[in-house]
């Protein structure tokens, strides 16, 4: 027997006028665990007091108060799980019993009322994008729960059948394999072992797709940003730069000083390079000639007058 009532049941969600057949589920659980299920539904009553026709005492005193206090705690079971709006209409009650009558008369005429609302909110219902496989899977399960409470039947073959129907397309590989299945291994339990793995494999490879995009989307910025710069002005490509370091600078012809022989009209047009180490040559070589580029020689052989034959 509890003492603190509030502390045991502060993981029960409460009834709050809209979930009755899931709060019930809840509530009814710790009746049964403390023995109290009995006096809940009315199966256990009150002692009838059994008093001494000489001294008028109440012989059986001690089974009444007791069956008092296991009445008491499972009003507060009942009472705690509930909104204050809901509780107030148990005000007036006197038993365990007489709530728990009460609410079910009231709660569950209502749910009936909406039987046909049910019924067709179940079979109209698709595949929520924000839910995973496990939340799909109990939002068609509590609701065939809701349907069985009322009466209407709802067979573990119809919410297989529903689960089925309503999934993804990202899942029509089990659906395929589902198909084709022996009818005797078609159970909620195989479907949903199935299911959690396809889940699981979906997002490994979802999680593998995106880190590929981001590479191809990371290698196209860079290659964007060197087509957009001028051919002087890019970099010399990873090779190109391998084949120029590995040739030593030369001393001018002068032979003052360092640095790199001076050699007129070179392919870029500049004079401080030999030409088999002009580096804009060999990005061209490599990439191919940007339009309106043309080299020195091309343009100086243009310019210069030809000769005329004698």
């Amino acid at each position: 027997m509890t003492s603190n009532p509030t502390k045991e049941m502060s993981h029960v969600a409460k009834f709050d006028g809209t979930n009755f057949q899931f709060w019930k589920f809840q509530i009814t659980l710790l009746p049964e665990q403390h023995d109290l299920i009995e006096i809940v539904i009315g199966a256990s009553t009150a002692p009838t007091p059994d008093i001494d026709a000489s001294t008028q005492a109440v012989k059986n005193s001690a089974a009444i108060k007791t069956w008092n206090q296991r009445d008491s705690t499972a009003k507060n079971f009942i009472v705690f799980t509930m909104e204050s709006q809901q509780a107030r209409s148990s005000m007036t009650c006197k038993s365990a019993k007489e709530m728990w009558t009460r609410l079910t008369d009231q709660y569950e005429k209502v749910a009936s009322e909406n039987k046909h609302f049910l019924r067709q909110r179940f079979y109209q219902y698709e595949f929520n994008k924000e839910h995973d496989i496990a939340a799909h899977i109990t939002m068609i399960q509590s609701m065939a729960n809701q349907l069985n409470d009322m009466g209407v039947s709802v067979d573990e073959i119809y919410i297989v059948t529903k689960i089925i129907i309503t999934l993804p397309t990202s899942y029509k590989h089990i659906v395929s394999v589902w198909d084709n299945m022996d009818d005797s291994k078609k159970t909620l339990q195989s479907l949903r072992s199935r299911l959690f793995k396809e889940e699981a494999r979906n997002k490994g490879c979802q999680e593998e797709d995106d880190v590929n995009a981001a590479f191809f989307a990371k290698k196209q910025e860079m290659s964007s940003q060197q087509s957009t710069q001028p051919a002087a002005a890019r970099p010399p490509s990873q090779s190109s730069a391998a084949r120029l370091s590995s040739q030593p600078p030369v001393q001018h012809s002068s032979g003052r000083g360092r640095g790199f022989r001076k050699k007129k009209f070179n392919y870029c047009g500049k004079n401080n390079h030999w030409d088999s180490q002009c580096w804009i040559k060999q990005d061209h070589m490599e990439n191919g000639v940007p339009d309106g580029f043309k080299p020195f020689q091309a343009q100086f052989a243009q310019s210069r007058p030809q000769r005329q034959p004698d």
